[in-house]
């Protein structure tokens, strides 16, 4: 199998950061308007996952900036 092409592995890991950026937007403002505390407890546990999934999607899409800085 051939190496994946950096531009399109880097254009992959901006789009899902920007729809993971959207989920947390979503997230916080469900927090905002209250709720049950077993209900906001599941958001805020939601939020970190997800904070975390973007942490190691960010370092990934270095990694392939800098293969991208590399090739051209």
């Amino acid at each position: 199998m051939p190496d994946p092409n950096p531009l399109s592995e880097y254009m992959r890991v901006v789009r899902t950061l920007n729809l993971y950026k959207l989920q947390l937007l979503a997230i916080e403002s469900k927090l905002r308007k209250g709720g049950t505390p077993a209900r906001k407890s599941l958001l805020e546990q939601r939020h970190g996952d997800i904070s975390a999934e973007m942490e190691a999607l960010r370092a990934e899409g270095d990694d392939w900036l800098d293969k991208l800085r590399r090739v051209r």
